[in-house]
């Protein structure tokens, strides 16, 4: 029984066995094994010939096989994508859903500002007019009840009366039209400061009833230096600002602006006196 056991492995390793001489007979040419005849037959040549064909030619992987050793990375690959893919697709319905809310909201106050109407009072005042605003709304529920007033005090266009002719801000007229300089001074009058209108426009349009009531003295007395700037105009033919200039010279620096109007007034009353004698 050994013996057929043994026979059988032998037919069954006699393909591996020879196909192993052609390699060891290279490697061992001289072994006595190798010395037999039938390893010089030309049936064992051309067997050696073809074995040393299929080893040196390269070996290609069928299709299924190729498939099968790919599949495990294309699964990894597609696994991860899976993953992105899910995540990109929550964000986008997140975002989705905020635009949804702040379109309803959006569409929800529009719809209450087109059905809403205001109606605007004027009522004229001193100084200042009372403004009367009664804002009506569609919508009871929104913060807004019917015929809700809410009065505010604002300065009202400059035609709508003398009393709402613009008037210089304190700081304004500090920074401007306070500078002790004649040059400053007859730029307020003639031309104004930014977008304030100047004084001879407020002088033709309102008279004295645009100027404040606790300063209705102050602008005349700078109106005199004004027209004496203007007057030597004339007489000299120079420019403004250089005739505003020389009067700023000749005041010097430690005398103010009030000091000048006192000085212009007495010599035209001086002026006045003489023309009177002359007359008589």
């Amino acid at each position: 029984m050994a013996a057929g056991a043994f026979l059988e492995l032998m037919e069954w390793l006699r393909e591996v066995l020879l196909q192993d001489a052609v390699f060891l007979r290279e490697s061992y040419p001289d072994h006595p094994l190798f010395q037999d005849p039938v390893f010089s037959c030309p049936e064992f040549a051309a067997f050696a010939s073809k074995v040393r064909g299929t080893c040196t030619r390269a070996h290609e992987d069928s299709h299924s096989t190729a498939i099968q050793k790919a599949m495990p990375v294309v699964a990894e690959k597609l696994r991860t994508v899976l993953t992105q893919q899910a995540a990109a697709e929550q964000l986008a319905e997140r975002r989705h859903a905020n635009l949804l809310a702040v379109a309803r909201d959006l569409c929800a106050k529009l719809e209450e500002f087109a059905q809403t109407t205001c109606t605007v009072t004027f009522s004229p005042g001193r100084g200042a007019a009372a403004q009367q605003t009664e804002v009506v709304s569609a919508h009871q529920g929104r913060g807004r009840a019917a015929g809700e007033a809410i009065a505010s005090t604002m300065r009202p266009p400059r035609a709508a009366s003398p009393q709402d002719a613009p008037t210089p801000s304190e700081k304004q007229r500090q920074e401007h039209v306070r500078e002790d300089q004649e040059k400053a001074l007859d730029k307020a009058h003639s031309v104004g400061w930014g977008e304030m209108p100047s004084v001879d426009a407020l002088e033709r349009d309102w008279g004295a009833r645009w100027r404040p009531p606790a300063e209705k003295n102050y602008f005349p007395t700078r109106k005199t230096i004004v027209e004496e700037v203007r007057r030597r105009v004339q007489l000299d033919g120079l420019a403004e600002d250089i005739v505003a200039r020389q009067m700023d010279g000749e005041r010097g620096s430690s005398s103010s602006l009030d000091r000048l109007f006192k000085a212009i007034r007495r010599g035209k009353r001086g002026e006045g006196g003489m023309r009177a004698r002359a007359t008589i």
